[in-house]
């Protein structure tokens, strides 16, 4: 088992009323829904520190909130399906998005904290069913302005980054006992009517999740 803390590389706003604009580099993102004047973020990671053969177990997505236009906010997350530029992504252009049933939670109303964003779904749809690494939209079903800093915001220790913090446990290794020595085999053959043949893929099920054995 393990645990990794994450800061975000990217964190983008994009603006219903600035829907050709790109919003990189200020040091807070917002978030909202009206009919005219919704916001959403964009973020993504370098995960190259989660083991790629892993199994989930939860995972959350912390925003640091430091202003609310007037009462709490209800936020969610989504799962970006297509792949988006941070130097490029608008309100007009961003890909589509779609949840993965992680439920929403309300911002409360305590200014400088962080708000706990459940995603446990959205990672196990990378890990555990093939989905693409495109980061998380997060967006809110409140008309209540709500302000997260970002990675842009002078902190210590980058303690206003939005942070994905993942608990996983590591899939071991296809094995067999050879002389009561556990060996992962270099190769594995079955036999079909009296051939053997080489297993080019095989999967076994774990956790009602079937996975590929490496």
């Amino acid at each position: 088992m393990g645990t990794v803390t994450i800061n975000a590389n990217v964190d983008n706003n994009c603006l219903q009323d600035g829907p050709n604009s790109v919003y990189r580099t200020a040091t807070s993102n917002t978030l909202r829904q009206t009919s005219t004047t919704a916001r959403i973020m964009a973020l993504n990671w370098d995960l190259s520190s989660i083991p790629a053969n892993c199994r989930i177990n939860s995972a959350t997505l912390y925003l640091r909130l430091y202003s609310l236009e007037s009462g709490a906010a209800t936020i969610y997350a989504q799962r970006w399906l297509a792949a988006w530029g941070a130097t490029t992504i608008t309100w007009n252009n961003m890909p589509s998005a779609a949840g993965d049933g992680d439920n929403s939670v309300s911002t409360g109303t305590t200014l400088n904290v962080d708000v706990a964003v459940p995603v446990t779904n959205i990672v196990r749809a990378w890990y555990e069913g093939g989905a693409g690494k495109y980061g998380i939209k997060v967006l809110s079903s409140t008309a209540t302005m709500a302000y997260f800093r970002t990675q842009e915001s002078a902190a210590p220790n980058n303690a206003y980054n939005p942070r994905l913090y993942v608990d996983y446990s590591e899939v071991p290794a296809f094995q067999v006992n050879v002389g009561d020595v556990w060996k992962q085999p270099s190769a594995m053959y079955v036999n079909i009517s009296d051939t053997w043949r080489q297993v080019v893929q095989a999967y076994v099920n774990v956790g009602d999740v079937w996975r590929e054995v490496k």
